[in-house]
């Protein structure tokens, strides 16, 4: 499709438009669950949240909302990309929640057990605490940082989204990368 054609589209489904909405699925489906299933590799190979399901709660949430803020491919995928890494870190919160409430881990199901990796579950959980912190700083760095690790939009794209040239939009990314890396060590 054109790129006038999808901005099109995004205009349509951001009237409420339902065949907008379904066509836009079929559309961006397979690139996001590329999307999806890239991030949940890179946070642990034995995740319990599926590709699938993960993209069906970001595009349910995304269609929740009245209008979104979208003109373009990128803002879309930027905003797909904000939506999946939230749904990430709650998955994990809401995950590291129940198993605290659960004094003994004997009750757990064998998948359950098996998946279990605290530490990886508190680096995702702190990973959204630094972004919040980030944000409260620095919008653009944590829309860089979203859009590329979360959303796998080139930088190019990120540029595009971001109204900067390719190389400020690699100098964002690196740039949140050093600071969310020094937060973690701390």
């Amino acid at each position: 499709m054109t790129r006038s054609g999808f901005n099109a589209l995004l205009t349509a489904a951001e009237g409420g438009d339902p065949e907008a909405w379904q066509e836009l699925m079929t559309l961006v489906y397979d690139d996001l669950k590329r999307i999806a299933h890239r991030q949940m590799a890179r946070i642990r190979p034995e995740h319990t949240l599926s590709t699938t399901v993960l993209v069906h709660e970001a595009f349910e949430n995304l269609a929740e909302q009245q209008k979104l803020p979208v003109r373009e491919r990128a803002d879309f995928y930027a905003i797909c990309a904000a939506a999946i890494r939230q749904i990430i870190i709650d998955h994990h919160r809401k995950r590291s929640a129940r198993k605290r409430t659960m004094d003994d881990p004997q009750g757990w199901s064998a998948t359950e057990a098996a998946r279990s990796n605290p530490e990886a579950e508190n680096a995702l959980i702190a990973l959204g605490g630094i972004l919040e912190q980030l944000l409260a700083r620095d919008r653009q760095l944590v829309e860089a940082f979203e859009m590329y690790y979360f959303g796998g939009l080139s930088s190019e794209e990120i540029a595009t989204r971001l109204q900067v040239s390719r190389r400020s939009a690699q100098r964002l990314i690196a740039r949140s990368r050093a600071w969310i890396a020094d937060a973690l060590i701390d």
